[in-house]
C-alpha cells in the first residue's frame, strides 16, 4: 500500500514537473498530458500545447539514478521527430523538449525510451 501511494505521489509529481517545463507561451488552443509507470519502477510523462505556431512537446523520465543513459524516440503523426540519447541529471530525470508543427485534426504524439545499462523501458502517448 506504501509502495502505491508513494508512486502516485511520484508520478503527480512528474506531472507538474512536465507541465512546469512546457513554455508559458501556451494559447488557449488546448493541450493533453500523459503519463504511467515505466516497467522497471521509473517513470514518464508527455505533454503537448497547442502554441502560436506549432505545438510545444516535452517528454520527462524520473528514475531516480543519476547519470543514466537513456535511448529516445518521439514520433508526431507516424514520423520520427526526435531520436537520441539523453542522461538523467543529479535528482534522476531526464527532459526532451520540442516545437513541431499542428497538422490539421487531430495529432498523436508517441515516445519511447530505454535505459542502456538496465534495459527498462517507458512508452506511451498521447492524442491532441
Amino acid at each position: 500500500m506504501r509502495d502505491r501511494m508513494l508512486r502516485a505521489v511520484v508520478i503527480g509529481a512528474l506531472a507538474l514537473s512536465v507541465a512546469a517545463a512546457v513554455p508559458a507561451a501556451a494559447t488557449d488552443g488546448g493541450g493533453a498530458a500523459a503519463g504511467g509507470a515505466c516497467d522497471a519502477g521509473s517513470v514518464w510523462g508527455l505533454k503537448a500545447v497547442v502554441l502560436d505556431h506549432g505545438i510545444g512537446l516535452t517528454y520527462a523520465v524520473h528514475s531516480d539514478a543519476p547519470g543514466q543513459v537513456w535511448r529516445v524516440r518521439i514520433g508526431h503523426n507516424g514520423e520520427q521527430i526526435f531520436l537520441g540519447p539523453r542522461k538523467t541529471n543529479e535528482d534522476g530525470n531526464f527532459y526532451v523538449r520540442l516545437r513541431t508543427w499542428n497538422a490539421r485534426g487531430i495529432d498523436t504524439f508517441r515516445a519511447r525510451s530505454v535505459n542502456t545499462e538496465t534495459g527498462e523501458l517507458c512508452a506511451g502517448g498521447l492524442a491532441l
